[in-house]
Parts: structure tokens; C-alpha cells; sequence
């Protein structure tokens, strides 16, 4: 998606969610495996998975929409006025 949106560093959202999102995904999609197979009747298997596919997707589109951490370095080393405030105590 970096590509597509033309962004200058394509690898930069990939190096800061794909932890996050591997971890969500253990989370969602084992459970949801694991009831897929020991409750759910096999002739609702495929609606249960449907149904499952389509809340996984909102959540990557929520995901995929949440900003990057920015970083609180002030640029050119000018310390903000707020650190000037704590070094004066």
C-alpha cells in the first residue's frame, strides 16, 4: 500500500505494525479457529468463517488508519520551551 500511496519510506508502516498486526492476528484468528472447528456445526463452517473474514478486514482497515508515533525530537537540537521550564526548577 506504501507503494501505491506514493509514500517516501515504502517499508517505514510495515517496520512499525507488522508486530502489532501478527500479534492481533494470533489473537482473532486462533480462537476463532479453534471454535470454527469444535463448536460450530460444518454446515455453518463456511458463513461462521465468512463472517469472521469480514470483522478481520475491519479490523486491518483499523489498523491501516492509525498514524504512525511521530518523533519528539525538536529539530536542530532546540530544546522546546517546556524542557527549558523543567531544567530552570
Amino acid at each position: 500500500m506504501s507503494l501505491m500511496e506514493g509514500s517516501e519510506d515504502t517499508f517505514l508502516e510495515l517496520r512499525e505494525k507488522f508486530v502489532p498486526t501478527f500479534v492481533r492476528s494470533c489473537i482473532f484468528w486462533l480462537p476463532a479457529q479453534a471454535l470454527n472447528f469444535t463448536l460450530v456445526a460444518p454446515r455453518f463452517r463456511v458463513i461462521y468463517m465468512g463472517v469472521c473474514g469480514l470483522i478481520w478486514v475491519n479490523i486491518l482497515c483499523w489498523i491501516k488508519r492509525q498514524s504512525l508515533p511521530v518523533a519528539t525530537t525538536p529539530h536542530n537540537n532546540v530544546p522546546s520551551s517546556a524542557a527549558i521550564k523543567n531544567t530552570e526548577t
